[in-house]
């Protein structure tokens, strides 16, 4: 048996999954089809001695359902996609300052690969260790590979140049590329477990959306307040995802736009306190609704309370909070 076959028949072996080979004249391509966690994994080696990285992984996970999203995350630095940055190409902010200086982000709606890369898939992504590749005449320095990323349709790609022997590393990889592939499950069970931490109730249950469909509905003094992942346009053509508490009892208010650091504007302290602790983006009332925004999408239930709490303060008839009322 070659050494290339062993890390392959292992995995084979431990999952209960089908493995075999074709071989060509220069080139051995090596399958393994598994079920992981309920996931269906396809890997894909192939095996070419004679270049540099020694061939290539793929390795993808398919889903229950559309991901809708397609999204691309490259290693910044890498050998095939550092230069992506360099050339002045947008790429997606998701807000964790670690994981946007080190990886590159291209995706068609920024918005949903903002909530697509939540903080279990950037964590198993980065945790993904480079491999040393063997270095061609004339460069001189490690050269160095990582596990790149795709989604879309139904699957979850992670792909690498070089062939994989290394267990830890291919095991790693096929625990990230099955968070990417559950991640519209896994979405929509976050905002169903905040709904009843809130005590509330979540409509559109059948699949997560920031268009609006996804919503909690609490009764806060009286007031209804709805909790929202929206998508907020950034400038004339970007999008941020945002998590949006709004009421629609703002008739008679003037507009309003406050950010934190801003004068207090007539707002009650508590209030300036709630949205302080709640670290809002901004809070709006445009006279007919009144709504906070959150960035990012937000499923702690402190946070949200405290957001709820000022909007609904503000939305009481009769209540004295200075030029509002």
């Amino acid at each position: 048996m070659s050494d290339r076959q062993i890390l392959y028949r292992k995995l084979a072996e431990r999952f209960g999954g089908e493995f075999y080979i074709r071989t060509g004249a220069t080139r051995s391509t090596f399958y393994l089809d598994v079920e992981i966690r309920g996931t269906s994994i396809e890997v894909r080696g192939t095996s070419v001695p004679y270049s540099v990285a020694g061939g290539t992984t793929d390795i993808r996970a398919i889903a229950e359902s559309s991901l809708g999203v397609v999204l691309r995350v490259s290693r910044f630095g890498n050998m095939r996609y550092g230069y992506i940055r360099n050339l002045f190409l947008r790429d997606v902010i998701v807000g964790d300052e670690c994981f946007d200086r080190d990886w590159v982000i291209r995706a068609r709606n920024e918005s949903h690969a903002q909530a697509y890369l939540g903080k279990t898939q950037r964590g198993l992504i980065d945790a993904i260790p480079a491999t040393e590749l063997a270095r061609p005449r004339g460069v001189n320095g490690p050269l160095s590979e990582h596990y790149n990323f795709e989604a879309r349709g139904r699957v979850a790609i992670a792909y690498f140049d070089g062939f994989e022997t290394d267990e830890e590393r291919m095991l790693a990889a096929i625990d990230a590329t099955i968070a990417l592939a559950q991640r519209p499950t896994s979405l929509l069970e976050q905002w169903r477990l905040l709904a009843a931490d809130l005590n509330a109730r979540l409509e559109s249950t059948e699949k997560w959306s920031d268009d609006g469909s996804t919503r909690i509905s609490m009764s806060i003094r009286g007031m209804v307040v709805v909790v929202s992942p929206v998508a907020d346009k950034l400038g004339w053509r970007r999008l941020r995802l945002r998590t949006r508490v709004y009421c629609e009892n703002g008739q008679g208010l003037p507009p309003l736009h406050y950010v934190p650091g801003d004068s207090d504007k007539g707002l009650p302290q508590k209030v300036v306190e709630a949205t302080k602790d709640a670290g809002i983006v901004v809070l709006r009332c445009d006279g007919k609704r009144i709504w906070i925004d959150l960035d990012g999408n937000v499923c702690d239930p402190s946070r949200i309370q405290l957001a709820a709490q000022a909007v609904a303060q503000l939305a009481i008839p009769n209540s004295q909070i200075g030029p509002y009322r």
